[in-house]
């Protein structure tokens, strides 16, 4: 994440001469934006924060924890107000203040092994694994300095799922639940968190193959989830039962959506998709990036 030059005159002696920040940082594993401000998640060290219409680099946050591969690991970044919550695989949850954007400041800390996926709203977070079967905690964050689990949910049977990625609604969490294990009994999860100390399932929509990512309208209506068999559009203004209204197809490993306006995440690139009509949605342009 960061370009050293180093002084070698006296070669016994080598001296930092000087450093500079990179775009993008290195080994990026997720985004998050807070008003002019973006939050590029290092997968070693923690924050880099960028400019974004051009990812400039304005400056980095390097959270406490070990500085070792093992020990930080970061999968995901989620911003609600004025802080930012980092799974830590190696770890667990971090909690910074982004009041100031530009230089974010630890805040907290909680323990929790292979944490990977997390959404956050007011008072709680939701903390989720996709190591050795999924596992969701539901964490009173009201003290930030003093994280504290009150409720957890655990699928059945847990070593079959993999909680990918969250996303939050009213008094819903949607879950892409990913089969591992042999298990097929993953897809779109839904748990009913109206009650921090027992979240509920309450519905599962498992036409989908390996789902990867999920995300809602503004509305909470509309899911769309990424799956290795096609980009799933589901309805779910009534989160009990989902109800399935069209497919994209290709191998889909994120998705975000803004209007009637989705990107899909693909191998080759960002497919950018009209789905105006639910049950037929349709390739706009397509955006080739690096990699997949």
């Amino acid at each position: 994440d960061r370009l050293l030059r180093i002084d070698g005159t006296n070669a016994a002696q080598p001296a930092l001469a000087g450093a500079a920040l990179l775009p993008g940082g290195t080994a990026p594993m997720d985004i998050a934006v807070k008003d002019d401000t973006v939050f590029i998640l290092g997968n070693a060290y923690g924050l880099q924060v960028a400019q974004p219409g051009t990812l400039a680099p304005l400056g980095r946050y390097v959270t406490s924890l070990p500085q070792s591969l093992q020990g930080r690991a970061f999968e995901q970044v989620a911003v609600d107000g004025n802080r930012a919550y980092l799974t830590s695989w190696g770890s667990g949850l971090v909690i910074a203040d982004v009041t100031n954007a530009r230089a974010p400041t630890e805040l907290g800390f909680l323990e929790f092994p292979f944490a990977t996926a997390i959404a956050a709203r007011g008072n709680y977070a939701y903390v989720g694994t996709a190591t050795n079967g999924g596992i969701l905690a539901v964490v009173d964050v009201s003290n930030p300095a003093t994280p504290t689990i009150v409720g957890s949910y655990v699928s059945d049977p847990p070593i079959d799922d993999k909680y990918m990625r969250f996303a939050l609604h009213g008094n819903y969490l949607y879950i892409a639940d990913q089969p591992s294990g042999g298990g097929s009994d993953g897809g779109l999860r839904v748990v009913d968190v109206s009650n921090p100390a027992s979240p509920a399932g309450v519905a599962l929509f498992s036409d989908c193959s390996t789902p990867n990512d999920i995300a809602l309208d503004a509305a909470g209506k509309l899911a769309l989830v990424a799956c290795m068999d096609g980009t799933r559009l589901v309805d779910v203004s009534n989160p009990l039962a989902p109800v399935a209204l069209g497919t994209y197809p290709g191998e889909a490993y994120s998705v975000a959506l803004r209007g009637n306006r989705a990107y899909v995440g693909m191998t080759t690139g960002v497919d950018e998709i009209d789905i105006t009509n639910r049950a037929a949605p349709s390739l706009v342009t397509h955006h080739v990036t690096p990699d997949m």
